[in-house]
This record gives structure tokens, sequence and C-alpha cells, in this order.
């Protein structure tokens, strides 16, 4: 499943991708209007997230009153895009996207009445693509007075259950890495047996990420220096019992963050940030080792621009990377790039692909095509009315 790094980044109008991926690989060629921001307003695209046809895509809009959250879904590949819905009415922001079980899943930050001005709550909700069922919460963490929350992230685990997971400080408490892998509540209307965990202390400044195959769930977190591991084997029904692998230490890395994963079959993709450069690892066997890594981009150590993943995904062979280059630190603008491998990171393509803003992909199937699906906006350019575009077959 498409995995999205969980910080609010850039923004550009651009076209799609002009990497074939494979073979057996159809581009994305049309392109459609998502949302035209009002005058003045910033407008940052979250997220995007596929299953077979359907596809979701999230964005923040930054208002006077404070951050407004909404997604649009297609069904058939991006030909119709259905009206924008508003998560909710109060200030909410960093929405993460999945897809599965004919419903789509986002886990996000929002502010509750009880939190302090600067904090933020996690929250979870899903809806059906095809109707008005809905599934409004529940809060997994509420901020309240002292509780420092961020950067959510959520992956379905086949059709059995989702994993979300984010960090955690508490007053003068060490910050640690938390999650939850909970029946989908497609399946269980009901109360049903929730699998919580404190995953260990975590780096507050790192990010966390999640991914989720049939039966796998993984989480990823920093603890200082150390990129720290997770694996769950999630059985079948009617139980969906979860049992935790030992946590592990993949690399150290000195100046590394912003972690995103990706998973598909026994296939798991990482990319993550290292000093100012983007690398990926690949594991073909569920996580239980991974590959040498890989550099994406290379820039210069006396260069003050920095490289993020911004969403990560994988379906057989096919492997695609969407990651910005920020000028300067993360201010002023920015370069998009797109990669892609159609041989499991055996060889890569793609390069700078926009200027001036942010973009996130995922890979939807059509037939026996695996395709390309993208959303970027402009939210590093000047123009008055901002525009959030996708581009999906």
């Amino acid at each position: 499943m498409p995995r999205h790094a969980g910080r609010t980044l850039l923004a550009a109008l651009a076209a799609a991708s002009s990497v074939v991926l494979a073979a057996n690989t159809a581009l994305a060629t049309g392109t459609t209007t998502l949302r035209t921001a009002a005058a003045g307003v910033t407008l940052s695209v979250q997220s995007m997230a596929a299953a077979q046809d359907s596809v979701v895509t999230g964005w923040t809009e930054y208002l006077p009153s404070g951050e407004a959250t909404f997604v649009r879904t297609t069904l058939d590949e991006g030909a119709t895009w259905g009206p924008k819905m508003r998560l909710d009415p109060r200030p909410q922001r960093n929405l993460q996207l999945d897809v599965c079980d004919g419903w789509w899943w986002g886990a996000s930050e929002l502010h509750l009445s009880t939190d302090d001005p600067d904090l933020y709550s996690i929250y979870f909700q899903g809806h059906s693509l095809t109707d008005s069922t809905y599934s409004d919460g529940p809060i997994l963490a509420e901020a309240g007075a002292s509780d420092y929350l961020q950067t959510p992230d959520v992956a379905c685990v086949g059709n059995r259950r989702t994993i979300v997971a984010w960090l955690e400080k508490d007053g003068s408490a060490p910050s640690h890495a938390k999650a939850e892998i909970d029946p989908l509540a497609s399946r269980f209307p009901g109360p049903a047996v929730d699998y919580a965990v404190d995953l260990g202390p975590a780096r507050l400044d790192g990010g966390i990420t999640v991914a989720g195959s049939n039966t796998m769930a993984y989480a990823g977190w920093f603890k200082g220096d150390h990129f720290r591991f997770k694996r769950f084997s999630v059985g079948s029904g009617p139980h969906y019992a979860v049992t935790p692998h030992p946590t592990v230490t993949l690399f150290d890395a000195t100046a590394a963050w912003q972690p995103v994963l990706a998973a598909n079959g026994s296939t798991v993709v990482l990319a993550y940030t290292e000093n100012q450069d983007l690398w990926v690892r690949i594991s073909t066997n569920t996580g239980a080792s991974f590959g040498p890594a890989h550099r994406l981009i290379n820039l210069s150590s006396s260069d003050p621009n920095v490289a993020y993943a911004r969403s990560v995904d994988v379906i057989g062979p096919v492997v695609m990377v969407e990651a910005t280059e920020f000028f300067g630190l993360g201010g002023g603008d920015s370069h998009e790039y797109d990669f892609s491998s159609g041989d499991t990171g055996g060889s890569w393509d793609g390069g700078v692909i926009a200027d001036h803003g942010e973009r996130v992909g995922a890979l939807a199937v059509v037939g026996d095509l695996t395709v390309t699906c993208e959303a970027w906006d402009q939210s590093h350019s000047s123009v008055t009315h901002q525009h959030l575009r996708a581009s999906c077959p």
C-alpha cells in the first residue's frame, strides 16, 4: 500500500510522469483540477492512496480560521472525481490515507477544544467509497494541555486490520512511538479487539511510518541515530490476531529522518533522508532483511538544500517514489522528483519533473496494467489562486 511522508511540504503545477515503469505498465495521461483555493489561501497536498481502480486524494487549506482538510475520490482511475468533502469542521492537518475493503481510511492531527492552542490530537476515521457510510473517530491520543502528538501514519493490512502510528511526548517525559492495529470498522461495526503498543523511545523530529501487506504490518522510526523497525503478523478471521516480531535496528545514521515505508506481498520498500540526500532500501522477504542502500538524490554537501520522500508505493516489481528537494533546508522554492523501478529496485529511472511545489502518488491496477496516479499543488508559487491537480488514467 502507498505510504506518504507525514509532514506538510511543498507544491507545483506540473505534467504527469513521463517515465515508463515496466513493459506491462501504463502512464497517467489526463489531468484534472481537483480544487482551486480562495485568493491568498495556501493549499498543500497531503496524501494519495489507491486500491485497484479506486483512488483517494487528500489536501489541507490554511484558512484564517485554521487548517481545513478535504478529500476527493475516483472509482474509475481518475476519469471522474466525486465532490470534495471536508473531514471535520475543526482545525485538521497532516492527513495520511490508505484504501481497502471498499473504504478509505485516514489518520490526521485534529485540534480539539480541550487541546492547548498549539497542540493537536491524533484522529482516525474512515468512509465508504460507494455510499455515505462512515466511521467517525476515534481519537487515538488526546493532546490536552501537555501531550505533544504528531506525524500520524496509517496503512491497511489486507482487508483485516489497519495500523496507525504516531509520535508522542507527554510533558517532560521522553518521546515515544505509539501504534494501534485495529479491526476494520467496515467489518466490525461494533466493539472489537484492538491491539495497542508502545513501540519504545523515538526521536520526535525523526518521523514515523507504517505499511501493510495482506498478512503483515510494519512500523519504522528513529531512536537517536538508530532506525528501528517492527514487524507484526496478522492472522486470519474471525479475530485477526496480531503477533509481534522482535524490534530490530536496521541501520545507524547521523542526521537521518523522514522515513517512508510501502509494502506489497513479500516486498517492503523504505525511503529516508540521510544528511541532505534521499536513500531507498528494499526487502523481498517481508522485512526479515533488507538490501543495500541506494541513493536516489545526491546533493552537494555544501548545498543548503535537502531532499525528502513524499510518497512511496509498490505493486509487484513496480516501485515509485515521489520526492521534493527544498531550497535552503525547507525555505523558499523546490524541485519535485519522480523515480520509478520496474524490477524491484534493481534499476531506477527518473529525476526532476517540476518546480515550485509538492507531489504525491500511488499505483493503481486497471486490468493487468499497473498505472501511476499523481497529485500536485502550487503551494510554493506566487499565483493568487493555488490549484490542486491530479493525473490518473
